[in-house]
Formats: structure tokens, C-alpha cells, sequence
């Protein structure tokens, strides 16, 4: 068996300090002590817990200094227990590597129900100079479906005799800190976040490079944080020497400013509300452009909403600077239409048209019949002129 930890882990002094002889019972995870004291176990049982308020339990005297964790949903009478073990369990497979210590964390939460949960906890610098082991080496293990897992993890804080570490699991079961004979190591490097302003409701892709760097393939979770929520996570599997890409795609219908941080790498993009409807008229044309009195022609024009919101619009027609006829149309972001107008004028002359600030002329004569009718009148009396002049002359003659 391996040297054991110090009876007593530093931690900042807590505020509360409880000695559990038996189990804590309270009403919601936000009545928790702040740290809690143990010897080898303590048992809670928490009447609810909500996904708005994370439960977070700090710990002293133990390995495990704190242990965070996020519901999807709420969840009534939460009982957790953690255990120092004195060694692996008789019925389990010896995990890869030297092990520091190994505890027993038991939750009655499937582990489909956990958005998050973080588990920070100690490694004896001595130790780890002993086994000649770099303190970035070591890594906590859970025991999941019949075998030991690596799981992400990272030095946060240390102090002259220890170092503090922090682990992202999918949920809760048995774990080991080890240090790996040939261990994975990995880096994520090159966050990129395209494009960095976007409209609500648009995309935004965030990346990520993963590298193992170390010399045994592992597990790495990539967890993607917005404002400090986990908005998404994916696991990959690389081999010793491999690297590979991690793409999130996400989108936000609020404008404001975002957070992004994935494995300790930060960003941000900006959501700016989408433009309002605008509308634009061109392509104005009148078929035909000549017409007699009593027929009618079209005029079109066709409108676009340049905007990105749906909205509606007056397309208004006027003749001789009076108004002819209105109609309003409708249209999404983007979507144009043709819109038309028929006129017919009982009266021959130039009329000047106008649509919505768009200009043509129609031309409106008389038909043949009608030029028949107004002229007939001269016709009688240049015919009876010309006979009068024809009988003059004659008598002349005679």
C-alpha cells in the first residue's frame, strides 16, 4: 500500500464546520454547511435540488476538498454519501498506474440527469516527487461500466505542500487519483469562434484543437461553458501522438454580449438584434406605355424587404399627383414581390404615374371612332362650303 495522505488537507478556513456523526438532513441544497468535516464518510440527504441553484459541498480533512454538481431537472429527497476508502475494492479490476487514494462518492441521480459535475481534490507534493511524477500527470479515474476511466483533469491551485486538482465527471461512483505508468496527457489549444458577431437566431461555430500529448491513448471531455453554463460537452477518444478538432455550433435569440470558455481557453461573441423590416421599390414598368381612351394598362413594380424581420408595407400608385389606388403587402426578411396596378383613363392626354417614389409616363389617345365623331362637324361644313364655291363658279361660267 502506497504512503497515505496527511491527516489534514489545507483548505482555506471554512466558515462552518460540521462533524457529521450521523446524517445531514436539510431542506435544499443551498442549506448545506459550507464545509463540512469528515473522518471517513458523511452521508446528506437533501429534500430538493433545483438546476438553478448547483449543489456545491466543500470538504475538509479529506482528499476531496469539493464536489459540484448541476441537475437537468429538479430532483426531491437527493441523498449522497462520501467515503474514504482504505483500498480498492476486492471486486474490481487494479487500475493502471499508482494510486494516492481512492474514495466512493454514491448519489441516487442517474447519471443521464447530471448537466455537470466537478470534483477538486489534493496530491501530496512528496508523493508525487517520490514516484518521480510531474505534478500535470496526474489524473482522477472513475470506475464506470466495468472499467476505469480517465477523466479530465487540472491543476488549479497549490500551495508549499500540496497541489489542487480539478476533475469534470459525467456523474458518480468509484474513483482513484493515480498517477499513470503511461498516461494521456492532453492539450486543447486554438479556440476559435466564427463569426464573432451575429445576429439573434443565427449560428456561431466555436472550435477547438485536442492534442494527446502524452503516451497512452484516453478519454478527454471537451466541455463548452456560455456565461459560466455548460452549454455542451463531447468526448473524444485519441490515441498517444493524435489530434483532432471539436466543433460546437450554437445560437442565442438574446442580444447581448457571450462568454465562451472551453478547457480553460476564453473568448466571446457578440448577438445583435436582428434589422427591422426594410423595404425597397424598383423595376417600375407600364404595359403598354400608349394606350386608347378606354383600355387599360398595367403598371408593376417589384418590392424587397431588405430587412430581416417580416413586416408589412404601403405600395401606393397615384396619377397626376393624385392617389389611385393603395395596397399593402406583407413579406419575411429577404422576400420580394411583384406587385401591379391597372389604370384606364377616359380622357386622352400624358398622365404621369408614380410609384412610391418611382416615375413613368402613359400616354392615353383618342380612338378612331371618337376622332370620327369630333371631326365630323368641320367635315359637313368644309363639304358645304365646297359646294357653294362649285355652284359660284359655274354660274360664272354660264
Amino acid at each position: 500500500m502506497e504512503k497515505q495522505p496527511p491527516s489534514v488537507i489545507p483548505i482555506k478556513p471554512p466558515v462552518r464546520v460540521v462533524n457529521p456523526a450521523r446524517p445531514i438532513v436539510v431542506a435544499t441544497s443551498e442549506d448545506l454547511p459550507q464545509v463540512i468535516k469528515i473522518s471517513m464518510k458523511a452521508e446528506l440527504s437533501i429534500g430538493i435540488v433545483r438546476p438553478e441553484i448547483p449543489l456545491s459541498i466543500e470538504f475538509e480533512n479529506s482528499t476531496i476538498s469539493k464536489i459540484e454538481m448541476k441537475l437537468k431537472e429538479t430532483y426531491r429527497n437527493v441523498n449522497l454519501t462520501i467515503e474514504k476508502l482504505k483500498g480498492k475494492p476486492v471486486d474490481l479490476p487494479e487500475p493502471k498506474g499508482t494510486v494516492w487514494a481512492y474514495y466512493e462518492i454514491d448519489i441516487n441521480v442517474p447519471d443521464e440527469a447530471v448537466e455537470s459535475a466537478r470534483i477538486n481534490f489534493w496530491v501530496l507534493k512528496e508523493w508525487l516527487q517520490t514516484h518521480g511524477v510531474a505534478s500535470e500527470n496526474v489524473t482522477l479515474l472513475r470506475y464506470h461500466a466495468g472499467e476505469w476511466r480517465s477523466l479530465p483533469t487540472t491543476i488549479i491551485d497549490e500551495n508549499l505542500t500540496h497541489v489542487q486538482y480539478l476533475a469534470e465527471t459525467p456523474g458518480f461512483s468509484i474513483f482513484a487519483v493515480s498517477i499513470p505508468v503511461k498516461a494521456p496527457s492532453f492539450k486543447v489549444k486554438n479556440l476559435t469562434i466564427s463569426p464573432s458577431i451575429i445576429r439573434c437566431g443565427e449560428n456561431v461555430t466555436i472550435k477547438v484543437e485536442v492534442e494527446n500529448a502524452g503516451e497512452d491513448a484516453g478519454e478527454y471531455t471537451v466541455m463548452l461553458l456560455i456565461n459560466g453554463t455548460v452549454e455542451a460537452s463531447k468526448t473524444v477518444m485519441l490515441n498517444a501522438g493524435e489530434s483532432t478538432t471539436v466543433t460546437f455550433i450554437t445560437k442565442k435569440d438574446v442580444a447581448g454580449i457571450y462568454e465562451v470558455e472551453v478547457s480553460g481557453l476564453k473568448g466571446s461573441f457578440e448577438v445583435i438584434p436582428k434589422k427591422l423590416a426594410e423595404f425597397e421599390v424598383s423595376d417600375l414598368t407600364v404595359t403598354p406605355s400608349e394606350i386608347l381612351v378606354g383600355e387599360t394598362a398595367t403598371i408593376s413594380v417589384t418590392v424587397k424587404n431588405v430587412g430581416e424581420l417580416e413586416g408589412s408595407y404601403n405600395v401606393t400608385l397615384t396619377i397626376n399627383g393624385v392617389v389611385e389606388s393603395i395596397k399593402t403587402i406583407t413579406l419575411a426578411g429577404g422576400e420580394s414581390t411583384e406587385v401591379k396596378f391597372e389604370a384606364t383613363r377616359k380622357t386622352a392626354g400624358t398622365y404621369q404615374l408614380e410609384v412610391n417614389g418611382l416615375t413613368k409616363t402613359l400616354e392615353v389617345r383618342e380612338a378612331p371612332a371618337q376622332l370620327l365623331r369630333n371631326f365630323l362637324p368641320y367635315i359637313g361644313a368644309i363639304t358645304i362650303v365646297t359646294i357653294l364655291v362649285a355652284i359660284v363658279v359655274l354660274k360664272r361660267k354660264t
